[in-house]
């Protein structure tokens, strides 16, 4: 009987040298884990995904200027639904966190936390179906969960309200282009406002960008 154990096999999708060479750094001490890949840009990410099926992507939030972070997600559901996908960022809203959940992230490891303590940690629970965060982020995300607004979070149909105001559409024209009424148009834009704890479009665009949802 073969009891070899099958190495856990992860891509690297980051912006930067540094931060790749850290992450297989890090990356090193786990036992049975192999880095099939890395990569800078997301063209170049959907390739491999598609082409490695890895069980692990670790891809940091900010790795495209012209796709926001939800969107790389959802793609790489598609093209490889079977890895798990771990996310690095610089943002510390539970609602961020929450989101990024929503989309099909298992892990979000805040940048400011120790990689070294938290990565192997996530990797290793991520492959036990667990999710993880990083201890910073771990309890704005709890208190987000428990919020009053908790059972309402950003999928695609409110992702795609949020991109067509920002390119200026008004009400009418989104549910003309969304192909939904106007009455859903609104009701989808005051839980947007309300996630965003914002009082108008403009206010609320602004917030989404400094998240990272919104790519102009």
């Amino acid at each position: 009987m073969n009891n070899k154990r099958t190495n856990t096999r992860i891509l690297i999708s980051v912006a930067t040298d540094l931060v790749i060479l850290g992450a297989k750094s890090v990356l090193q001490i786990l036992q049975q884990s192999e880095i099939v890949a890395t990569t800078q840009n997301t063209s170049e990410l959907f390739v491999l995904a598609k082409d490695l099926c890895p069980n692990i992507i670790l891809i940091e939030d900010e790795i495209d200027p012209d796709l926001e972070i939800l969107t790389i997600l959802e793609r790489l559901r598609r093209i490889s639904p079977e890895s798990k996908l771990i996310v690095m960022g610089g943002q510390t809203d539970g609602y961020y966190a929450r989101d990024l959940f929503a989309f099909g992230a298992r892990s979000y490891l805040y940048k400011g936390d120790e990689l070294k303590e938290c990565l192997p940690l996530a990797v290793n629970l991520v492959m036990q179906n667990r999710l993880y965060l990083s201890p910073t982020i771990n309890t704005e995300y709890l208190i987000a969960v428990q919020s009053a607004s908790r059972e309402w979070q950003i999928d695609p149909e409110s992702l795609q309200v949020l991109r067509l105001l920002a390119q200026g559409q008004h009400i009418n024209q989104v549910a003309a282009t969304m192909g939904i009424s106007r009455r859903r148009v609104y009701w989808v834009r005051e839980k947007l406002r309300r996630r965003f704890g914002a009082q108008t479009n403009e206010h609320m665009i602004s917030k989404a960008a400094a998240e990272g949802l919104l790519r102009f």
